[in-house]
């Protein structure tokens, strides 16, 4: 599995609803849902990222997975089997849930060929930070010339996780608990690093610097704050990078760091 775990904006609730717009979809689909259905030979590889982000309720979690190939299904189920959360169709998946621990279950299909996909997952509580660092949401990276909003910048993610190096690229992340000052801003510096996952041979001769990009923030809405920027084309080189968001709020000086992406630029 890869991703960003941590790997969101509409409002819906439940479960999602996929109305198949192909007579295969609706193959693919009646395939794909049936309860765990592990008997089925699974020949692909499915290849999947998934994000975390905190839900407009505030107190769930909303969790995205994106596959190759694009017909899927997923669910999470709880300790005792449960199904909390399920999503099928195209394109990006969203669950929404409560905090926990859970077992991804997620299947892939291609013209009447499967692959399977189950894992532990932790998804991450975002309701109300402790006192300490901020909490972070997963970074998301998508291929555009502009920033966007959550669901657009990750609808924007290669499931791959393999970018074209000469197309620009937007970031979009989402920082929970800043502390405000006597105004209500708080003030933040944020640091985005572009590390190449370097050979033994590089990392002895020392090549392949990363890239880093800093700024200082002000904020109105401390609460949840949206950190985006975009990269201009030609700003990575081709290669494999290791991609973190780091925060510092500075009013209490504490960092908070992302889990790291791992990326490929072509």
């Amino acid at each position: 599995m890869r991703g960003s775990a941590g790997l969101a904006g509409g409002q819906l609730g439940g479960d999602f609803i996929f109305f198949p717009a192909t007579s295969h979809q609706l193959a693919s689909v009646r395939q794909l849902l049936v309860t765990d259905r592990t008997t089925l030979p699974a020949s692909l590889a499915a290849r999947v990222w998934g994000a975390f982000f905190r839900a407009a309720d505030g107190r769930r979690t909303d969790v995205y997975y994106r596959a190759a190939p694009d017909s899927a299904a997923a669910v999470l189920w709880d300790a005792d089997g449960g199904a909390v959360g399920r999503a099928t169709g195209p394109g990006l998946l969203r669950l929404r849930v409560h905090p926990g621990r859970y077992v991804l279950g997620l299947d892939v299909d291609s013209a009447g060929a499967v692959g399977r996909l189950r894992h532990d997952v932790t998804v991450p509580d975002f309701t109300a930070p402790a006192p300490g660092p901020p909490a972070l949401s997963s970074l998301a990276l998508g291929v555009a010339d502009t920033t966007a909003d959550r669901e657009t910048t990750l609808s924007a993610m290669p499931a791959d996780l393999t970018y074209d190096a000469g197309r620009p690229l937007a970031t979009y992340a989402e920082i929970y608990g800043l502390d405000a000052d006597a105004r209500g801003v708080a003030r933040y510096l944020v640091r985005y690093s572009f590390a190449p996952v370097r050979s033994f041979l590089d990392r002895v001769l020392g090549a392949g610097h990363a890239v880093v990009l800093e700024f200082t923030r002000e904020v109105a809405t401390p609460d949840v704050a949206l950190e985006r920027v975009v990269l201009e084309p030609g700003r990575l080189p081709a290669g494999r990078y290791r991609v973190t968001l780091g925060v510092t709020d500075l009013a209490r000086n504490v960092k908070a760091e992302s889990v790291a992406l791992e990326i490929v630029m072509r």
